[in-house]
């Protein structure tokens, strides 16, 4: 979906670049239309975080319905669990990618790659992409930590609820089998 955002980036490019006027002449671009892309590009790939986020919390939950039922954890209590881990990791990933095109990345694009580029999308998209965080690179490990701590966190209420189940059969033992045992055998010995 990045791919997409870029693409769409491109676009717009496309919309306001001027075209060089001979074979030695420089593609150009304004500060404004600088601007204007830089707040496109920002917007397309903060739709495409908002919407990776929640594809990656719907998958998670459907892995996770069937242990989160067993352990009585609500869906909705299952859901926010899920958003709480993965938010963080998502949106580290979308401040480090605001980062790198803000910190030169677009200023690479118009400086370097826009003056001499081919004046299509897929050109464009491409160019633009190169200033992009990648995802394997920078999400993945995080949103691993974030899924690990989840999952350890789930661990640990299925720890706590067997320990609880034990502890109430301990407890029905001690207050209804032990006296009933007892009972038994005094009755047994009155019979005697």
């Amino acid at each position: 979906e990045q791919r997409a955002a870029f693409e769409a980036a491109a676009k717009e490019v496309l919309a306001f670049v001027r075209p060089r006027t001979n074979r030695f002449a420089r593609h150009g671009a304004d500060l404004e239309d600088r601007t204007f892309l830089a707040e496109v590009i920002e917007q397309q790939l903060s739709r495409v975080s908002t919407a990776c986020e929640a594809r990656l919390c719907a998958s998670a939950g459907a892995v996770l319905a069937d242990a989160a039922k067993a352990l009585a954890i609500d869906p909705e209590s299952l859901d926010r669990r899920i958003r709480v881990a993965i938010g963080p990791a998502m949106a580290r990933f979308a401040g480090f990618q605001d980062g790198v095109l803000a910190g030169g990345g677009l200023r690479h694009f118009f400086e370097e790659d826009l003056p001499h580029a081919e004046l299509a999308v897929g050109p464009l998209a491409e160019a633009l992409s190169t200033q992009r965080a990648h995802p394997r690179e920078r999400l993945r490990p995080a949103l691993r930590d974030a899924v690990t701590g989840l999952a350890d966190a789930l661990e640990q209420d299925r720890v706590e609820a067997v320990a609880d189940i034990q502890r109430e059969a301990d407890r029905l033992r001690d207050r209804v089998y032990e006296p009933l045992r007892a009972l038994r055998a005094v009755l047994e010995e009155l019979a005697d």
